[in-house]
């Protein structure tokens, strides 16, 4: 999907979120095989991807001070790995290939036939036809 309008003829998103999409996709891809590597990724506390993997997970900063603060003092000791981990784990989780599978066939069927996760709705609301 290149443009706006690529994504819009899906018919799933709305054009706040489809522009949205089109800038994030790079940068989720990368923070979620960061994630799934196993390292400790920080960005800044202003993001979304707190609401997906969870603050535990990800090394979340004000501003550089901030960073700088939080990054000595996971340093100092295995706290850093500890985080790196739990990042790791909830990469696998909500990235899992069954798992992502079953969402996108319950989405192109019409049907529901599992808990969805709460992000599904903040970002995959089908347009209303009219």
């Amino acid at each position: 999907m290149r443009s706006v309008d690529d994504v819009l003829e899906l018919g799933i998103l709305d054009r706040k979120r489809a522009e949205y999409l089109l800038v994030a996709q790079r940068l989720y891809t990368r923070i979620a095989q960061y994630l799934g590597a196993g390292c400790l990724t920080a960005q800044p506390a202003t993001g979304v991807f707190e609401s997906l993997y969870g603050e535990g997970s990800l090394l979340l900063y004000s501003d550089g001070e901030d960073l700088a603060a939080q990054a000595e003092a996971l340093l100092a000791g295995d706290a850093w790995r500890e985080r790196a981990r739990a990042g790791q784990a909830k990469a696998l989780a909500v990235s899992d290939t069954r798992f992502v599978a079953r969402y996108v066939l319950d989405r192109a069927c019409g049907v529901q036939t599992f808990d969805w996760p709460a992000w599904t709705a903040e970002f995959y609301v089908k347009r209303s036809s009219g």
